[in-house]
């Protein structure tokens, strides 16, 4: 099989486009461009429980002013490890990295 050739294709539904356009932007600032449009709109449904994206946006700032509350400063490092509600999770993440500047630590890489 060749990449080229694109085989996928034929398995798409009617209607769906074989490419969209990517916008040049962030995701970071997707993300809050996604809490402005679609805030009440569910974002994230993992094991029966919904998120809207007001929900996610809310809940990352909170764990922002918790860590800058302990003396975390812009830059540093934090590392979350839960088994729990990991979309959720990695959402809080990559939108706390954009505001804030810290970074998030996937727990299932392996130290080498």
């Amino acid at each position: 099989m060749n990449y080229d050739d694109r085989p996928w294709l034929a398995h798409y539904d009617v209607g769906v486009p074989e490419s969209i356009d990517v916008p040049e932007i962030s995701l970071v600032d997707l993300l809050a461009q996604s809490v402005e449009r679609f805030g009440s709109k569910t974002c994230i449904i993992q094991d029966g429980n919904e998120w809207t994206y007001d929900d996610v946006d809310r809940a990352s700032n909170q764990f922002a002013h918790a860590l800058l509350a302990l003396g975390l400063q812009k830059g540093e490092r934090v590392g979350l490890f839960s088994a729990q509600y990991s979309s959720v999770r990695n959402w809080i993440l990559w939108h706390f990295e954009g505001r804030r500047g810290g970074h998030g630590i996937e727990p299932r890489l392996h130290a080498l």
